[in-house]
């Protein structure tokens, strides 16, 4: 028997309130099972290192939004669970790069800025165990919904699959 809450798990059966109800007791159980978090930050540093991207920046062509979302898709296949996040960049706009959550409570951001540090001929950015950011997504459909420039029509959809090279 598994209690959690104010539920019961038995192996058949669970109640709640004094209600029972059958159902397969396996699935409850990965339901309530916390997401596992994957990695550690040296096998970021590793993902991070041995891959590319093989476009160059280009203004609402291929820039800090596309290289955000290639990088959220690149680490998701690999079993993390990155956010893209938005900071407010010196000068015109703002900046969007990724953050991950690794093992041990930890969370590390992935910035593609080469004036934090990133050379993206030769890795897919910088990472930074400091950083701020003002706004999240979950995915890039969501920060595509948020971006005044597609809205705009000044560019098109993020350009993401296919842009990432092993070195």
């Amino acid at each position: 028997m598994y209690h959690f809450q104010n539920h019961t798990f038995d192996l058949g059966y669970a109640t709640h309130g004094g209600a029972k109800m059958k159902f397969i007791w396996v699935i409850a159980l990965l339901c309530l099972t916390p997401t596992v978090i994957a990695g550690n930050l040296e096998e970021v540093e590793e993902l991070v290192n041995s891959h590319h991207f093989t476009q160059p920046w280009e203004e609402d062509v291929f820039d800090c939004a596309d290289m955000a979302s290639a990088n959220w898709q690149f680490f998701k296949d690999h079993g993390y669970n990155p956010k893209i996040v938005v900071r407010t960049d010196p000068g015109p706009g703002d900046h969007c790069y990724i953050i991950i959550p690794i093992e041990g409570g930890l969370t590390v951001g992935l910035d593609t800025s080469i004036r934090m540090g990133a050379n993206l001929s030769k890795n897919l950015g910088a990472i930074k165990t400091n950083f701020v950011f003002y706004r999240s997504f979950d995915n890039p459909g969501e920060l595509a919904q948020a971006d005044r420039s597609i809205a705009e029509n000044r560019r098109g959809p993020y350009r993401f699959q296919g842009v990432i090279n092993e070195n």
